[in-house]
């Protein structure tokens, strides 16, 4: 979600006036020049898929890079589970857009970033103010949100812990597996130009992990999470 910050630039030049009279003589006004440029900003977090397996889950547990989208179905093979593809679907696009007044900011970031969260699961962000904080919050119970960073040069620590529980499939939302996922990536902030405001932006790339050693009982079915990221400033 967004706070939207106004920005103003006011100039201020004379516009020479010459008066018809017998004796010439000058008047001055003032000329105000205004720029308005809207605080714009999106966020796209595409979650993991990690494919099908059997219970019980392998002792090495199971790792995925692989986004939960169209193509990343196909790659797992995870294609008949009712919340695949989620993030493509209404409500959770997976491609960022950053829509300003000044179109220079908007295309080459919004395809930059959308070719990646649609290649590899995560967090992307891109806003023309920095975020105060970006965290990313487990539907699951008793979980609790972590953070992303939001300093120029910082890196994620620690990892989220996430639980998903069962939809369908002979799995109920008794039957609960705990996740984790560990991010890669930095904000960065570019200089738009002159008189306009900087671009910031991060991709912050997934690997999702199932540990072997799980709290609840997990049984065949089809378990999801559907975890929220929030951008505040």
């Amino acid at each position: 979600m967004s706070n939207q910050t106004m920005f103003k630039c006011t100039t201020a030049a004379s516009l020479l006036m010459l008066a018809g009279a017998v004796q010439a003589q000058t008047e001055t006004n003032t000329m105000t020049n205004i720029v308005s440029v809207a605080d714009a900003c999106d966020i796209v977090a595409v979650g993991a898929d990690f494919g099908v397996t059997t219970v019980p889950i392998p002792a090495a547990g199971i790792i995925s890079v692989t986004p939960n989208t169209t193509v990343g179905n196909l790659a797992s093979g995870n294609t008949v589970h009712p919340g695949a593809a989620r993030d493509g679907g209404a409500g959770n696009d997976d491609e960022l857009a950053l829509v300003t007044p000044v179109a220079a900011l908007n295309g080459v970031i919004s395809t930059l970033l959308s070719a990646i969260s649609t290649a590899a699961p995560g967090v992307y962000v891109a806003c023309t103010t920095t975020p105060t904080s970006i965290t990313v919050a487990s539907g699951g119970a008793g979980t609790s949100p972590y953070s992303l960073p939001t300093a120029v040069g910082g890196v994620p620590a620690g990892s989220f812990a996430g639980k998903m529980t069962g939809v369908s499939g002979g799995a109920s939302p008794v039957n609960t597996i705990n996740y984790t996922m560990t991010f890669l990536g930095t904000p960065v902030s570019t200089a738009a130009g002159a008189g306009l405001p900087n671009v910031f932006t991060a991709a912050f790339l997934a690997t999702g992990n199932i540990p072997a050693t799980q709290a609840g009982t997990v049984v065949p079915g089809f378990y999801t999470d559907t975890a929220t990221a929030t951008i505040n400033f």
